[in-house]
């Protein structure tokens, strides 16, 4: 609700489209997509659903499409909270639900080894205690 109210107030309506499901399951079409926002999604992923989610993320976007990511730093801010770098943790909503969720916090060295994994360039443009803020891009056949 709070994305789509963001999209009504700046007026962008007709350049987005907010898709709300399972990527997984509910997979976008092929090479659709000028661009994507993964936003504080890749930290709920372990590592054979990293490897998924940017194969369906490459196959959503056109190609020379740009993505943007941004998730969690592990840095003074997690440490402080007792907070474990990637693992199980219990999160409380505010309307009193609970859930075990799997959470991880990125260092600059992993966020760059998945990129390399995954064949995507990465350009870091924001990089705090809390969180970072990344635009990639695929790359081609040959490069």
């Amino acid at each position: 609700m709070e994305c789509r109210n963001k999209i009504e107030t700046l007026g962008i309506r007709e350049k987005t489209n907010v898709i709300r499901g399972d990527v997984f399951k509910d997979t976008p079409s092929n090479h659709i997509y000028d661009s994507a926002l993964a936003g504080f999604l890749i930290s709920h992923f372990k590592e054979e659903e990293l490897a998924k989610f940017f194969s369906i993320l490459k196959e959503a976007l056109k190609p020379g499409g740009r993505f943007i990511i941004i998730d969690s730093v592990w840095g003074p801010e997690a440490k402080t909270q007792h907070r474990d770098q990637n693992g199980m943790a219990l999160r409380h909503l505010y309307d009193g639900r609970t859930f075990q969720i799997h959470k991880r916090y990125f260092t600059k060295d992993e966020l760059a080894g998945i990129a390399t994994v995954n064949g995507f360039r990465l350009e870091t443009v924001y990089w705090g205690d809390v969180f970072f803020l990344a635009v990639g891009q695929f790359k081609v056949s040959g490069e």
